[in-house]
């Protein structure tokens, strides 16, 4: 139906006995209907018209009003709905903005200054404790805390190409990407680092949103190797077995977690088959580093005077050369007597030579200690001769080499041992544990 112009409440009824409406009513009269009965006719024809484009009108004006009422509450929702992304949209960008500028939104403490100064961790250590990485027990020590406050903040707008554990690129800010130069692995710790480090380190992943199962296998794996009885030994290798434990432990985790199909293990419980692999580990290496700084001594003092290292005591065949003693020598004519100053029971020096006028021969000098096998039980060194190293004499060797300040621990080892954690002796050669052939 076609939608009406004008409102029909306003028509004005026509004068149908008009001139204007003389042809329609002769139009409509006939035998039965006359003048007036055409006019009536019309005017009732008028009104009837004229009272059903009311109605429409009527329905057509409510239309419009129901259709504006719609239109507006769909105006109204529309500038709700964007209200509330608005609202969102600020949200969060203050959210975004907080955690950018994290320390001028931050909560200040009305507490008075520390004594101390405050613990802080670098960005390159909190950025891999959010992606749930491997951190070195280092980072949280005094001396990681100090490299932390001497790196600065980060730097968003300077980036570097990261590599990640499973391979994938990407880029991080710079301050993030660097690591610390001088950073030591978790078994080159001392006890005391570690224990300055732990709770740290626990607090550090906490905060870092690790899972309650991480942080609880994590605080075990520390507990259970600080209360080891290996800890309260008095061998110092020991400390040193739990300690190459624990970086040998949280770095295989590490890797299997990040390792496509790994899945991990509890860490958290302390394998005596794995303590007792690490500490075959230690005991050899410290074996090793015995037998090295031996060999290094002995070719220092090879240089600083030839012939020396001859003196050292032998392990093929299970007993040690004599130190100091006299060789015997055939009478002759002459003699050349040695001028020199004396250290311990040996001469070191130049000689001259001394013309003797008389002929005769000398007996051997008596040795100085005497042989035995390298295996019998430690026995006490005789008073007159000491230790059959003569660190007495080494230590004048090193000293005018100008070596005495770097090998310092020499001259204390060749008085009170140097084999090793095996054997106190310094005059027994033992074999190695496990390595057939070493000594």
């Amino acid at each position: 139906m076609s939608r009406l112009i004008t409102d029909p409440n306003n028509a004005i009824h026509p004068d149908f006995a008009s001139e204007d409406y003389a042809e329609a009513c002769n139009a409509m009269i006939n035998k039965a209907t006359d003048n007036e009965a055409a006019i009536m006719h019309m005017e009732a024809m008028w009104t009837a018209t004229n009272t059903v484009e009311k109605r429409i009108w009527a329905r057509q004006i409510q239309a419009d009003l129901d259709q504006a009422k719609e239109v507006e509450q769909g105006a109204q929702d529309l500038r709700e709905r964007e209200l509330i992304q608005q609202c969102h949209k600020n949200e969060f960008a203050a959210a975004k903005e907080r955690k950018k500028n994290r320390a001028k939104y931050q909560d200040v403490s009305e507490e008075a200054p520390p004594i101390t100064a405050p613990e802080i961790i670098s960005a390159y250590v909190t950025t891999r404790l959010h992606r749930g990485q491997y951190v070195k027990l280092w980072y949280f020590t005094n001396e990681g805390m100090a490299w932390g406050i001497n790196a600065g903040p980060i730097n968003k707008n300077a980036l570097t190409q990261t590599v990640d554990g499973d391979g994938s690129i990407f880029w991080a800010p710079t301050t993030t990407a660097k690591a610390a130069k001088n950073v030591k692995k978790d078994r080159d710790l001392s006890w005391e680092q570690l224990l300055i480090a732990t709770p740290c380190f626990l607090e550090a992943i906490q905060a870092a949103d690790w899972t309650n199962q991480r942080q609880k296998m994590m605080a075990n794996l520390l507990a259970g190797l600080q209360s080891h009885p290996y800890r309260f030994t008095s061998n110092p290798l020991d400390r040193c077995i739990l300690l190459c434990y624990l970086c040998e432990q949280r770095m295989l985790w590490h890797c299997s977690l990040e390792a496509a199909a790994g899945r991990g293990w509890n860490v958290g419980i302390i394998s005596e088959p794995l303590l007792r692999m690490a500490e075959s580990t230690i005991r050899n290496e410290e074996a090793d580093r015995c037998e090295a700084e031996r060999d290094l001594m002995l070719g220092v003092l090879e240089r600083a005077q030839p012939g020396l290292s001859e003196l050292v005591p032998s392990a093929s065949g299970g007993t040690l050369m004599q130190l100091g003693s006299a060789q015997p020598h055939a009478s002759s004519s002459c003699e050349t007597e040695e001028q020199s100053a004396r250290n311990g029971n040996v001469r070191w020096g130049a000689s001259s030579s001394v013309t003797v006028t008389n002929t005769s021969a000398q007996d051997a000098a008596p040795p100085h200690m005497q042989l035995r096998d390298a295996c019998a039980p430690n026995q006490q060194a005789n008073s007159e001769t000491g230790s059959p190293y003569r660190p007495s004499t080494w230590e004048g060797l090193l000293q005018n080499a100008g070596l005495l300040q770097k090998y310092k621990g020499l001259v204390r080892g060749l008085t009170e041992g140097i084999v090793g954690f095996y054997q106190s002796s310094p005059v027994s050669i033992i074999p190695k544990a496990g390595r057939p052939g070493k000594f």
